[in-house]
């Protein structure tokens, strides 16, 4: 029987979840982003704990991979990494945005043609967004976007549009559109599950060596200004 251990640290709510056979077994979460590093590891032995395995029992180890916070995903993956070297285990990545169009996907019954929009606070009137149709393919790549009143404008124009995420909030404070919906969904704990199952089912592994975190930007840092020489 599969275990899979599951980490999210990508947003201001962290979890750590152990799953069985497509179901969740023991959840923790973490709501202060700035305690996600001291949050994992302890978590990880609790729900280890609860549900009575050692982590040599796990099958593999899912992470949310990004985009996100650029610290979050570092301390998400890097625990992630460190099991699966340590006990040589597979990795499974997971699009935070595929995460969020699952979520989504099974709070609401779509009509044919819907499409799923993820959105990611990224600060200010920013957002990482992500579209993908009713069968959780993406139709367009994860990307950082600055909102305006033509975002998603072809979208819509052709069918609804379900909207979710942090960042979803501000665009709908811009979005007067009837094809435009904000379904109410719980946590992704379910997503999380049915995606990291499928993920290992299909065999669609990471490359432990080789994975990084997914930014979808590149983090900026000011140039050091330079003094003045009078």
């Amino acid at each position: 029987m599969s275990w899979i251990l599951g980490i999210d640290t990508a947003g201001d709510n962290g979890m750590v979840l152990l799953m069985q056979q497509g179901q969740p077994v023991a959840i923790r979460y973490n709501a202060v982003a700035q305690q996600h590093a001291s949050f994992v590891q302890p978590a990880i032995a609790e729900v280890c704990a609860e549900a009575g395995i050692e982590l040599a029992q796990l099958s593999a180890v899912a992470v949310n991979n990004g985009p996100g916070s650029y610290t979050g995903l570092r301390v998400g993956l890097a625990s992630a990494k460190g099991i699966c070297f340590a006990l040589q285990k597979p990795l499974i990545t997971l699009w935070a945005t595929q995460l969020l169009a699952a979520a989504m996907r099974s709070a609401v019954e779509p009509a044919d043609g819907a499409l799923f929009c993820a959105m990611i606070d990224a600060r200010r009137m920013e957002v990482f967004t992500q579209t993908f149709d009713s069968q959780l393919q993406p139709v367009d790549e994860c990307r950082a976007v600055v909102l305006d009143t033509d975002f998603q404008a072809a979208a819509l124009q052709l069918g609804p549009v379900y909207f979710g995420g942090s960042g979803a909030a501000k665009w709908q404070t811009l979005c007067q559109h009837s094809q435009a919906h904000w379904p109410p969904y719980e946590g992704q704990a379910a997503a999380f599950v049915q995606l990291a199952t499928a993920a290992l089912t299909r065999g669609v592994l990471a490359d432990l060596a080789y994975s990084e975190p997914f930014y979808a930007k590149g983090f900026y840092t000011p140039p050091a200004s330079r003094p003045d020489r009078g």
